[in-house]
């Protein structure tokens, strides 16, 4: 278990977004068509413009069974962000970049593309004190390669990345953050502000069945797509759900309140997907515990704001 820590400089990062009046700017990077729960965050993300403000939209690799090289994960990322945008009505409204063609291939490595030079730019145009927030639901190349090509941007960011497990967990072996584990050390290890969403023991708990998707949404586009896609991705055995993983960091930012937060020294990460204890690393939040029921309650109330269509 790790050292529990002052958060020190987070409370300024903590205390922002606790002011429910205040409009966070973010950018948001994600593995879109890894699977099926990136596509209701970034819906969530786009419903939500009383609370987010979307500057811009990065592709992340990924390699599975839908894409067999990161390149190939990446551009079908980057056509399934455009997709969901064109359900939610926002098509064109928002900046969308590709990002890494493959992933980092040792700890001096960058992987140059148009979402780390965006995430640049716009880094040096918010400060400490009024950071942007990049959400990164995937394996975070794009972020540390923006990282490592321009390390100065790390006092004007945010972090919230859902990877790994636990820190209580023996391992913290999970697809974001094994995906390229070079960067997940990169971003562990650079003193960015950083807050942490583990996905075994923490954001597992947001599990949902077809049919209570069924009985949750109206008919419009967006949720006939979403239902589509969970049905056809998750067991057909009775009573199977499907854990929505990726809205969690959307759900803190919209009301820290839904989600429980530890303080805690940032651990490092081994070769081998062990947290290490991080004594004297740099202070972290990391959520612990979440409000399911709040957190399903806002992400489908948003998602009934489309119209209804005939079905």
């Amino acid at each position: 278990m790790l050292k529990r820590a002052d958060k020190g400089g987070l409370d300024r990062v903590f205390a922002v977004p606790g002011q429910p009046e205040k409009k966070l700017s973010i950018v948001l990077d994600t593995d879109a068509y890894n699977e099926v729960d990136d596509q209701f965050a970034i819906a969530y993300a786009l419903l939500s413009p009383e609370r987010l403000d979307i500057k811009a939209i990065y592709a992340a690799p990924f390699v599975n069974d839908h894409a067999y090289s990161a390149k190939e994960g990446m551009e079908q990322s980057f056509q399934e962000i455009l997709h969901i945008m064109q359900l939610c009505n926002k098509s064109n409204s928002i900046p969308v970049f590709k990002g890494a063609t493959r992933f980092l291939r040792d700890e001096s490595d960058v992987v140059q593309s148009d979402a780390v030079d965006d995430l640049i730019h716009r880094a040096l145009h918010f400060s400490a004190t009024d950071p942007l927030y990049v959400v990164c639901i995937g394996a975070p190349t794009n972020i540390a390669s923006a990282i490592k090509k321009c390390p100065s941007i790390c006092e004007n960011i945010v972090v919230l990345w859902l990877g790994g497990n636990s820190i209580a967990w023996k391992d913290a072996r999970e697809f974001n953050l094994e995906q390229d584990i070079l960067a997940s050390q990169t971003l562990l290890r650079s003193g960015v502000n950083l807050v942490l969403f583990p996905c075994g023991g923490v954001t597992d708990t947001l599990r949902i069945a077809v049919p209570q998707l069924k009985s949750a949404l109206r008919p419009n586009h967006l949720s006939q797509y979403l239902i589509r896609i969970v049905d056809a991705y998750q067991d057909k055995e009775f009573g199977a759900e499907k854990v929505i993983w990726d809205i969690v960091p959307f759900t803190w930012l919209i009301d820290p309140a839904w989600i429980q937060m530890d303080s805690m020294a940032t651990p490092d990460l081994s070769d081998d997907c062990r947290w290490i204890e991080g004594a004297g690393n740099h202070t972290m939040l990391c959520a612990v515990e979440i409000d399911t029921k709040q957190a399903f309650h806002d992400l489908f109330s948003k998602l009934n704001r489309l119209s209804d269509i005939d079905v």
